[in-house]
C-alpha cells in the first residue's frame, strides 16, 4: 500500500494537477474539489473488483446488443423495421435499468456525504 499512496501523493502533487491553497477563500471550492478527486482515486485503487465487473458486465451487454442487431436484414419490410424499433427499445430499457447499479454506491456514499456537509468541511457544488 507504500506504493499506492506515493502514487495517490504524486498525482496531487504533479504539475498536472492544480495546487491550490486552501487559505484563499476564491480557490477553496477547487481545492475541495482536488481533494475530494484524490480521495476518490484512492477507494477506486482499493476496490479493483468494482471496475472489473464493469468491464466484463459492459462486454456482455455491447456482445448482447451486437448479436441482437445480427442478420436483421436489410430490406424495408414491416418485419425489419418492427425488429429495429424493438431493439432500439431494448437497448434504452436496459440501459436506464443498469443505472440501478450505481444505487449501493450512491446509499454507501451518502452518508459520508451528508456528515461533510452538515460538519462544514465540503459544500454541495463541491460533490
Amino acid at each position: 500500500f507504500e506504493m499506492v499512496a506515493t502514487l495517490v501523493d504524486d498525482i496531487g502533487s504533479s504539475s498536472s494537477f492544480l495546487v491550490l491553497n486552501r487559505d484563499n477563500l476564491d480557490y477553496k471550492e477547487l481545492s475541495d474539489f482536488q481533494t475530494l478527486c484524490k480521495r476518490n482515486i484512492w477507494n477506486n485503487i482499493l476496490n479493483p473488483g468494482i471496475y472489473l465487473v464493469r468491464f466484463v458486465m459492459y462486454v456482455m451487454l455491447s456482445l448482447m446488443i451486437g448479436f441482437m442487431y445480427f442478420d436483421l436484414g436489410e430490406d424495408k419490410s414491416f418485419s425489419s423495421i418492427n425488429s429495429r424499433v424493438s431493439s432500439i427499445f431494448y437497448v434504452a430499457a436496459f440501459l436506464v435499468f443498469m443505472s440501478v447499479a450505481v444505487l449501493p454506491f450512491f446509499i454507501q456514499e451518502r452518508a459520508v456525504i451528508l456528515r461533510e456537509k452538515e460538519n462544514g468541511t465540503y459544500g454541495a457544488g463541491t460533490y
